[in-house]
């Protein structure tokens, strides 16, 4: 991890002035403008393209750092607030920036409801292989986010896997992968120190486990290397008003038999990356993990291996997609398991459309407890 030091005129247009939410579109109504909201919320948007109150809010929040940074020296907290108020917080030990633990999960039942699902309509397929992929999202509830053991009742990564087994009948035919992690340390070896998603490290590892389970064809040799030397300044940076970067890298292989089909059933390689080549400087310093991201909703041809996937994900598949479908004969991505998707997708018709023999869920806690709510008619 680094820290980086931009002029304050870039800082600006990447911030748009601010990190606030105007949302000016849901108070546009009557109730919005004799409450006065309308009128907050436009004052808000305007000044969210203003650079200099992005200026102020991150010398601000740095001035307040600086002196919660004096009081550590002798109090010695492992981790500590970005600012005063701030729901981000800094672990000096791995110079990263994670979240507060929460203590529930704002979709009651919600995993339940999923794995009950699944598990049913597991069942009944029994011609089809299904996993499960738990992802604990940027440290937010592991045993290993130090800030855990200062929240009453916050909510560990165990619990929430507890709930997933739980649910599983003892007759499951679900497998349900998760990683797991000896320390912090060992855990920013696969997660970005500044953003909510895992490195490609953590993809990579999260594939080979999947692999293991349904006995695919093993991932080829390749290597970790850097796509740039831009530096990728993540979510939990920029809501931290506290600029750290990460190197971000890919798995470099030989992917040259994958393909994806275009318009009239032409082949194009999966090498492009064109969501992140074709952004601006400042997309691709903010929103690096778009590199990943051009291969969803496509199905990719040419694998070694004899399955047919599909990869039902959040963004933390985007990472994955490449490197799985070397090891399947083809895999579709579909990315309803992003928590702002909603659908009415029927898995059986996905199964026919593409001939899948093999289901692969990947995806943050939040997102499996939301799923039903949001594609209601996914197992019917």
């Amino acid at each position: 991890m680094l820290i980086y030091l931009l002029p304050c005129y870039i800082i600006g247009f990447a911030f748009k002035g601010g990190i606030e939410n105007a949302d000016v579109q849901a108070v546009s109504n009557l109730e919005g403008f004799f409450s006065k909201k309308l009128q907050t919320a436009i004052e808000t948007e305007i000044e969210n393209y203003i650079p200099a109150k992005a200026c102020a809010l991150l010398e601000n929040a740095s001035l307040q750092r600086f002196m919660i940074e004096a009081s550590n020296t002798l109090f010695q907290w492992s981790c500590y607030p970005t600012f005063y108020g701030s729901s981000v917080i800094y672990i000096p030990e791995e110079n990263a920036l994670t979240s507060i633990p929460p203590k529930e999960i704002e979709e009651e039942n919600g995993i339940e409801d999923f794995t009950s699902e699944l598990d049913k309509y597991a069942l009944t397929h029994p011609d089809v292989n299904f996993v499960v992929y738990v992802v604990p999202e940027n440290n937010y509830f592991t045993v290993h986010n130090p800030a855990t053991e200062l929240v009453s009742d916050a909510l560990t990564f165990d619990d929430v896997i507890l709930q997933f087994k739980n649910t599983l009948s003892n007759t499951s035919s679900v497998k349900l992968l998760y990683p797991e992690f000896n320390s912090l340390s060992d855990y920013y070896q696969y997660f970005f120190t500044s953003d909510l998603h895992w490195n490609i490290k953590g993809a990579a590892r999260a594939v080979q486990e999947i692999i293991d389970a349904l006995n695919l064809e093993e991932m080829t040799s390749g290597t970790y290397d850097a796509i740039s030397n831009i530096p990728f300044m993540g979510t939990e940076s920029r809501g931290a008003l506290m600029l750290l970067g990460d190197e971000i890298q890919d798995y470099s292989f030989d992917d040259s038999d994958l393909y994806t089909e275009g318009e009239g059933g032409k082949r194009q390689g999966i090498d492009l990356h064109e969501h992140y080549w074709k952004a601006s400087l400042l997309d691709k310093q903010f929103n690096s993990y778009s590199y990943f991201t051009d291969l969803e909703n496509t199905t990719i041809k040419g694998g070694k291996g004899t399955h047919k996937i599909l990869l039902v994900a959040d963004s933390l598949g985007a990472a994955a997609q490449r490197i799985l479908a070397y090891s399947s004969s083809e895999l579709t991505h579909c990315d309803a398991l992003r928590g702002e998707k909603n659908s009415d997708l029927v898995l059986s018709e996905e199964l026919q459309k593409n001939d899948i023999d093999t289901v692969v869920f990947i995806g943050r806690p939040f997102d499996y407890a939301s799923f039903i709510k949001r594609n209601p008619s996914y197992f019917s």
